[in-house]
């Protein structure tokens, strides 16, 4: 099993990993939904994020691996700190980046 910390920092990495994907609007809406904690109104704020996310990675294209880092490490101290008050999702995120 993961620490809070590795588990956070294999979602990011798959988040970031997807934005220029197919696989982006699974992921953007599965992660979206974990972090607000199922609440419709706040998930659309996250989406809203993910897409900011989204839209810097592209723009900055796979030669700027300092922009990929930067939004992997951001994204993911956001999910370890989420991890660290509910270690209950740590399964949904697991299933996000499974695409499930």
């Amino acid at each position: 099993m993961l620490d809070d910390a590795t588990l956070a920092g294999t979602v990011a990495a798959a988040m970031v990993g997807a934005v220029s994907t197919d696989h982006w609007p699974v992921v953007r809406r599965g992660l979206a939904n974990v972090l607000a904690l199922q609440d419709v109104t706040r998930a659309e704020a996250v989406e809203q994020q993910l897409e900011r996310t989204r839209a810097a990675v592209d723009e900055a294209g796979p030669a700027d691996g300092r922009i990929r880092d930067a939004h992997r490490a951001a994204w993911g101290a956001r999910i370890e700190v989420l991890l660290t008050d509910r270690p209950d999702l740590a399964d949904a995120l697991r299933a996000v980046v499974a695409g499930g």
